[in-house]
């Protein structure tokens, strides 16, 4: 989900940069936010297949309920919400598209494999384990973690990954609608 969030950013600064499209969606009634909702699904159906293959992977691998079920799935959903978000302000930053590229790579890397605890509990950073709540990835690998029983999290910790995602889901649709750049000067 943070990969289909980031590649946002070379899309829609493509498509606003090149193309010129978004010059034409901004003629209609359309939103920046639904313009940005529409293009984070475009990039979640490219990971379609691997998001299946997970599921699957998961389902054989390990023994879950629904209500877990429904926690990852919402705490993913949140992730890819608020990454989409922040990802298309992002891309109205940039005035040259060859630029966007090497940012979405070092943007996967600074919020895919950098943040603690994305391939480790939180556990493991002792009393610094809060600094999992700064980054949405590590929030959302708490809630899957917990779900899956790589670890076990408080309701109290799992309700703090939810805020955190929240809060950035929030972050996200404030810089798309208040503060990216939505027409070109």
């Amino acid at each position: 989900m943070l990969s289909s969030g980031t590649a946002l950013i070379g899309d829609a600064a493509y498509y606003r940069l090149e193309l010129k499209f978004q010059q034409m969606i901004v003629a209609t009634p359309t939103s920046p936010l639904a313009y940005t909702i529409g293009l984070a699904l475009s990039e979640v159906i490219f990971t379609l297949p691997g998001i299946v293959l997970f599921a699957v992977l998961m389902a054989l691998k390990t023994t879950i309920d629904l209500l877990d079920i429904l926690e990852i799935t919402a705490s993913l959903v949140l992730l890819w919400y608020a990454i989409s978000s922040i990802a298309f302000y992002s891309s109205t930053l940039f005035t040259y598209i060859r630029y966007t590229w090497a940012v979405v790579s070092l943007l996967t890397l600074a919020l895919g494999v950098l943040p603690p605890p994305v391939y480790y509990p939180a556990t493991y950073l002792g009393s610094a384990w809060w600094v999992a709540y700064l980054v949405p990835t590590s929030a959302t690998a708490m809630v899957i973690q917990n779900a899956v029983g790589v670890t076990h999290y408080s309701a109290l910790q799992i309700g703090i990954a939810y805020i955190s995602s929240a809060a950035w889901c929030i972050v996200g649709t404030l810089l798309t609608l208040r503060v990216a750049r939505w027409r070109s000067p």
